[in-house]
């Protein structure tokens, strides 16, 4: 991740944000800052708002969920995430099926044991990963009055 130039007071938030992971002993929920919703949704966002129901897996990727927003629309590319018990996962729609309130969806990479049973959440918009930071990564050259902060994350089971 980078940021844009940040002020001395942006930057010592950040760092102080990145202090407080203690060096990957601690985890963060990470959302993506620019891709947050499907593709489709850039305007209506409503639909995809809507967290859906997992019913069940087939072929470990091909997922059927019910209750999603009659107006969802996705497609090759977009994000969901999946959600049981505190753990997350986030997969890449390779297929869609369906219409009314039930899909047929295949991701990848195929969501692990915990998070593909019936019940857990399916969320399309702001879908979030459990991460912690890479140790040694953080870096903010200074630029004039700005600094650009980068760091990387990867994810945490």
């Amino acid at each position: 991740m980078t940021t844009r130039p940040l002020l001395m007071s942006q930057y010592a938030e950040v760092e102080a944000w990145w202090l407080s992971l203690r060096g990957g002993l601690r985890r963060v929920l990470f959302r993506h800052p620019l891709v947050c919703y499907p593709t489709a949704h850039g305007q209506n966002k409503a639909p995809a708002e809507d967290a859906g129901n997992l019913v069940s897996v087939a072929s470990g990727n091909i997922l059927s969920v019910d209750n999603v927003a009659a107006g969802l629309v996705l497609g090759p590319g977009d994000r969901l995430g999946l959600e049981r018990a505190g753990r997350y996962h986030l997969g890449r729609v390779t297929e869609v099926a369906g219409a009314g309130t039930s899909r047929t969806i295949t991701i990848e990479p195929p969501p692990f044991a915990t998070v593909s049973q019936a019940g857990a959440v399916v969320r399309f918009a702001q879908p979030a990963l459990v991460m912690r930071p890479v140790p040694d990564s953080f870096q903010a050259p200074r630029s004039g009055r700005f600094y650009t902060v980068s760091f990387k994350l990867v994810e945490s089971a």
